[in-house]
């Protein structure tokens, strides 16, 4: 008879891990003076637009890309804004609508990206730079869908250092299930709901796991109630206190980590397959676009039943208007696999209709 081997067995008898302890990597890699930090947010951003650059400079000595080697850096600076103002645009029409202020909208470091607004914006700008430039768009288009996978994965990763669109709440059995200092619970019991400064909730998390001193960032902090009862910060700046009360700080689902394999890597890894495979004989353009598409739409399709609704872009109550079971993520999810699907299918036609 085969033995059944339970998760606590496993746990007990060989050491395995099912859930981890969230690193709280410090969001800011070099704190300056002033409003402005380096932060990995910013410095993987940027990073993910080098990685596309060096993978476009390739597909152009390929003579995959329609342009020349040299006007690639065209093509990124065109992406960053496509990214920029569709992303942002979008993240502050469906989750954070103070992002509308211009002020706001250029703090990237501070996270806040939609990934359906940055594809729409990264299209608009692409098609604009085709006209201007008299290129073929779908396979510019392809070209983006190419080169995009290591952004997401680097945009993923810097994500989960924030610690910024958590999953939804799960058991502690759960593989890979995290407890995030960032959950709005857990702030909550630190009492670092009460301030509106994000550098400073950021030191309160890095003190509760005691890798600031409180006496070196005391002064940042209030030290009343408004009712003026005093604040004991070091007795509320203890992680390893709040998260040992698992009925008031869950464990959750990864979800920036899950989002950087999948849409990041694998999906990286099978567009890279099918453009080496293809090498020869190239899809019909807008062919590796439409792969795209369906592949991250169906992937992120996936990924949003794990979101927590307060992080993800958008919940059932969020669809403007639109009465429906899935999220607002899933809906645009379900136009990119329609749009490539459509791509697809009309790709094959005129493939049949020239006898190929």
């Amino acid at each position: 008879m085969q033995r059944i081997v339970s998760r606590g067995t496993l746990v007990e008898r060989y050491g395995v891990a099912m859930h981890f302890e969230f690193p709280a990597i410090d969001p800011v890699l070099i704190d300056l003076p002033g409003p402005i930090d380096v932060r990995y947010f910013g410095l993987l951003f940027v990073l993910s637009f080098l990685a596309a650059w060096w993978i476009l400079v390739r597909l152009a000595r390929a003579r995959f890309w329609p342009g020349s080697a040299g006007t690639a850096w065209e093509l990124i600076l065109w992406s960053v804004v496509g990214v920029v103002v569709g992303g942002r645009l979008g993240f502050a029409l469906l989750y954070d609508s103070s992002l509308l202020n211009p002020a706001r909208l250029v703090e990237l470091w501070r996270g806040g990206i939609s990934f359906h607004g940055g594809v729409l914006g990264v299209a608009v700008v692409l098609w604009v730079f085709a006209r201007r430039r008299g290129l073929e768009f779908p396979r510019i288009m392809d070209c983006a869908a190419l080169v995009v996978t290591p952004g997401i994965f680097l945009v993923g990763i810097a994500n989960f250092i924030n610690g910024d669109l958590y999953g939804k709440a799960t058991s502690a059995d759960t593989w890979g299930a995290m407890q995030f200092p960032t959950d709005r619970l857990a702030l909550h019991n630190m009492g670092l709901t009460l301030l509106g400064d994000q550098r400073t909730i950021e030191l309160g998390v890095q003190c509760a796991y005691g890798r600031v001193p409180w006496a070196e960032i005391r002064d940042r902090f209030p030290k009343t109630y408004p009712s003026g009862r005093p604040i004991a910060w070091e007795e509320k700046l203890d992680w390893a206190a709040v998260r040992r009360h698992r009925d008031l700080v869950p464990f959750r689902h990864p979800t920036q980590l899950y989002e950087a394999v999948g849409e990041g890597l694998l999906l990286g890894l099978i567009l890279g397959g099918l453009y080496r495979a293809t090498r020869a004989t190239p899809l019909a353009a807008g062919g590796y676009c439409a792969w795209f598409l369906v592949g991250a739409g169906a992937l992120r399709f996936g990924l949003e039943f794990l979101r927590d609704p307060a992080q993800s872009e958008g919940d059932a109550a969020q669809t403007g208007g639109l009465t429906t079971a899935l999220s607002t993520g899933q809906v645009l999810c379900a136009f990119m696999i329609l749009i490539g699907g459509f791509i697809l299918s009309r790709r094959r036609r005129s493939s049949g209709s020239d006898g190929r």
